[in-house]
């Protein structure tokens, strides 16, 4: 199978091969470990990983999860069925949901995250349907480089504001875009500045420890970086409340976004 996975050295995609994934100089070279392909050139820096095993198995416990599945799931009943295997990057999938939904639409799903753990997880919410197909792969997304026109969907969903800097995003977000084939749909998601953030000067921060950083950042900002040929369709609020049908009414109402803990942009790649 080929990857959207792109080797900048020798101008190959990522292909699998049995137990294994490489390119054609073996410069991006990936081991199939417990049905994750882990990268051998991947050294995850050693606090934030151990913090992001440690609670992948309760990350979706979180209040917020309900508001943002639901969300999504309004998002992806609105994309036509795909045809012919098409491929959705699920980029900083962590433990899910959201692999599971657009395998479960009918996409060939590739979820790309930097903790093994919850990986693992993922994949066994997948488990059981053997219709499509999923590939799970472990991997900092600072160093992704992604094949042009290769995908037709692309999530990123409440990853950006901890890449670390603004040209990590800028270039991430260029990689994933030009993955778009044209009229690709993408949905991402982000920490919101709110009005409480700004009060309080909570722009830069960090929890567990300090071991996760964040950067709260702004849709409108955000989308300035946008390349000429991406369409954003809608930005909106959402976690104003932790209740998914309260939340939904709630953000549509004027100033909403000035309450909402996360905001979400949604659009697609138009044609050169």
């Amino acid at each position: 199978m080929k990857l959207p996975l792109f080797c900048p050295k020798c101008n190959t995609n990522v292909v699998l091969y049995g137990d294994n994934a490489c390119c054609r100089c073996c410069f991006y070279e990936y081991i199939l470990s417990n049905g994750v392909l882990v990268s051998q050139r991947h050294t995850p820096n050693s606090e934030e990983s151990t913090v992001r095993n440690r609670q992948a198995k309760g990350y979706l416990q979180h209040s917020k999860f309900p508001t943002q599945l639901a969300n999504f799931k309004r998002w992806l009943d609105m994309l036509p069925a795909p045809q012919n295997g098409e491929i959705a990057l699920d980029l900083g999938c962590g433990p899910g949901p959201y692999t599971a939904l657009l395998f479960d639409k009918g996409y060939s799903v590739i979820a790309i995250d930097f903790s093994l753990e919850s990986l693992l997880i993922n994949r066994e919410s997948c488990l059981g349907n053997n219709k499509n197909q999923a590939v799970f792969i472990e991997e900092d997304l600072n160093k992704l480089t992604l094949q042009k026109q290769s995908c037709s969907v692309a999530v990123m969903a409440d990853f950006l504001q901890h890449l670390g800097s603004r040209e990590n995003r800028q270039r991430l977000l260029h990689e994933v875009f030009s993955a778009l084939n044209y009229n690709g749909k993408f949905y991402l998601s982000i920490f919101n500045i709110n009005i409480k953030n700004y009060l309080k000067g909570d722009f830069h921060g960090g929890f567990a420890g300090g071991k996760i950083k964040y950067e709260r950042l702004s849709p409108t900002n955000l989308v300035r970086f946008f390349p000429e040929n991406i369409k954003v369709e809608r930005i909106f609020p959402m976690n104003i409340v932790h209740g998914a049908r309260l939340d939904n009414i709630l953000s549509k109402i004027p100033m909403a976004m000035f309450a909402a803990r996360m905001a979400v942009i949604q659009g697609f790649r138009k044609q050169a």
